[in-house]
């Protein structure tokens, strides 16, 4: 059985959107792995693990180690190294796009296969509610667009993440069309939406919270809007990331959060590269193999 599984490279991000849960406090700064560590557990999860597909994400993951691009294209050449006596290992990346330029673009072919960029609306003033819009970083559609442009000239796959909130509810009909309109130049392949989850943060929760009715509602309107595409749809619902939460964290280790009796359990594993196999890393976790390849399991595509 091989696996798939979301490797968190930081917390660090360029932007600040209002419903992200990353930890960015200094002590959760200092956790971030060396580049050597992030090394051995991209070896770990390949040769002793069963994964055979890592989405790199974060945080934002080109900004690694507290610097601009230099440690993640190193950790993308020794990726491309591993891809050499795996060839049927699958790379993708989870990025806001602000640092891929075409020339970074180009430094990721042949080892990344699919790049997923989050867009929430189209509307830059609710872009700027969130956080995706910055007084550093404006035109977060502008850039979207030519980021787009950019991946299917390289031949990547694309992919777009939505989070469904109070937010930007009344924007997302708005949005499925001009995909919809657009998807001749963006040839996005999939697209997954996710109803904000609460991470027991009262502010948050109070503003980007939605209930499954309004949740339901919209996730209707978006596939008839869809409908005859050729974009996959996937939505995650607040049970479903709950009974699926499995992340490697920046500090090197699984974090399994799961419900028991009513309340959250979270369950942290050591660091990967201790493990020599699957069920060792299994039981610490006190996931069921079952489980784990419900939710986790992956075939090549």
């Amino acid at each position: 059985m091989f696996y798939s599984i979301y490797y968190m490279l930081t917390p660090r991000c360029l932007l600040n959107c209002g419903y992200c849960f990353r930890d960015t406090s200094k002590e959760s700064l200092l956790r971030e792995l060396t580049l050597e560590d992030k090394k051995k557990v991209i070896f770990s999860l390949v040769e002793n693990l069963n994964v055979r597909k890592i989405t790199l994400s974060g945080g934002e993951p080109t900004i690694i180690g507290g610097v601009v691009l230099t440690q993640f294209f190193e950790l993308i050449d020794y990726i491309r190294l591993i891809k050499v006596n795996n060839p049927t290992l699958r790379i993708e990346l989870l990025t806001n796009g602000i640092l891929l330029e075409k020339e970074v673009l180009q430094r990721l072919v042949g080892v990344v296969d699919r790049i997923t960029i989050t867009l929430d609306t189209i509307n830059e003033k609710v872009l700027e509610k969130i956080g995706r819009n910055t007084p550093s970083y404006k035109d977060y559609l502008k850039r979207f667009e030519k980021r787009m442009s950019d991946m299917n000239d390289l031949g990547f796959e694309t992919k777009i993440h939505s989070v469904i909130t109070p937010v930007n509810y009344d924007y997302l009909e708005e949005l499925a069309q001009y995909i919809k309109a657009h998807n001749d130049i963006f040839k996005i392949n999939r697209w997954k939406f996710y109803q904000y989850m609460t991470y027991d943060d009262p502010v948050k929760d109070a503003i980007f919270q939605i209930d499954d009715q309004r949740y339901q509602l919209i996730k209707g309107k978006i596939e008839k809007i869809l409908e005859g595409t050729s974009i996959e749809l996937a939505f995650k619902d607040n049970q479903l990331m709950a009974d699926s939460m499995l992340n490697l964290t920046h500090h090197g280790c699984m974090e399994h959060i799961y419900s028991s009796n009513g309340q959250k359990e979270k369950c942290l594993s050591k660091p990967v590269w201790e493990y020599s196999n699957v069920e060792e890393l299994a039981e610490d976790l006190h996931i069921s193999l079952e489980k784990l390849s419900k939710y986790h399991g992956y075939q090549h595509e």
